[in-house]
């Protein structure tokens, strides 16, 4: 994260606690230096530091990565790898940094906020019927 922009958390899940809930949503900063099981939805600041982990799908606003996450993660703002972070899982963010070091398996869209807040479900062509098109070539 950039020097002009620190944040401090307001809520905390210290190494050694596992936290398991559906979803944990809110407008505040938060830090998880433990381990939390269920989705999160923030339009604060997430920091997970290099002892956390988490095993669910992220939508926040901001947030800088030093440990694990299992799931997918879709971003407003700016997503920063540093170079201890391992995601395993889909990134769509406006802006992503990534560390050298940094482990990311998944695929990775970049998209403006207001692109994110537009519906994902778009009608799609079925690759067959495309495939036919193009004397079965593939595009």
């Amino acid at each position: 994260m950039s020097k002009d922009k620190v944040q401090v958390a307001n809520t905390f899940i210290d190494k050694g606690v596992i936290l398991q809930a559906q979803k944990l949503s809110g407008s505040e900063s938060v830090r998880i230096d433990g381990s939390f099981i269920g989705d999160i939805e923030l339009s604060g600041y997430l920091q997970v530091g290099e002892s956390g982990h988490i095993k669910g799908n992220l939508r926040i606003f901001y947030a800088l990565v030093a440990g694990e996450i299992r799931g997918d993660i879709e971003c407003q703002s700016t997503l920063h790898l540093s170079s201890k972070a391992r995601i395993f899982g889909n990134i769509t963010s406006e802006r992503i940094i990534i560390d050298d070091g940094a482990i990311f398996h998944g695929f990775c869209e970049t998209k403006t906020i207001a692109q994110l807040a537009e519906v994902k479900e778009e009608p799609t062509e079925d690759p067959v019927k495309i495939n036919d098109r193009n004397n079965g070539m593939l595009i």
